[in-house]
C-alpha cells in the first residue's frame, strides 16, 4: 500500500470525525511530520504516515523526540488498519 493511499485515508476520517488533517511543511526545518491533525475537544497531533514497510529517517526521529519532549502528541502510521486502531484510540480517550 502506498503512503498517499494512506495519507489520503487519514485526511478522509479525520474529516468524518469533524476535524481537520493539515499538510505540514516547514521550510529550513528537515523531518517534520507530514499532518497536524486537530479533533473535536482541543486534541492536536502531529503525525507521520509511512507505507507497510517505511522507516522515519533519522531527522523524523528527532523531530518525534523533540515533539514528545515538549508533551505534544505524536503518531507514526503505517497502514490504513493503523489508522483506523489510532482514531478508536482516540475516541475511547
Amino acid at each position: 500500500m502506498l503512503e498517499r493511499t494512506i495519507e489520503r485515508f487519514l485526511v478522509e476520517s479525520v474529516k468524518t470525525l469533524g476535524g481537520k488533517a493539515f499538510k505540514f511543511t516547514s521550510p529550513g526545518t528537515s523531518g517534520v511530520s507530514d499532518r497536524i491533525v486537530v479533533l473535536p475537544g482541543n486534541r492536536v497531533w502531529f503525525v507521520e504516515l509511512k507505507s507497510p514497510t517505511g522507516r522515519l529517517t533519522p531527522l523524523q526521529e528527532n523531530f518525534a523526540r523533540d515533539i514528545k519532549g515538549l508533551g505534544a502528541n505524536y503518531a507514526c502510521l503505517h497502514s490504513k488498519e493503523e489508522v483506523r486502531e489510532w482514531l478508536i484510540y482516540l475516541h475511547s480517550h
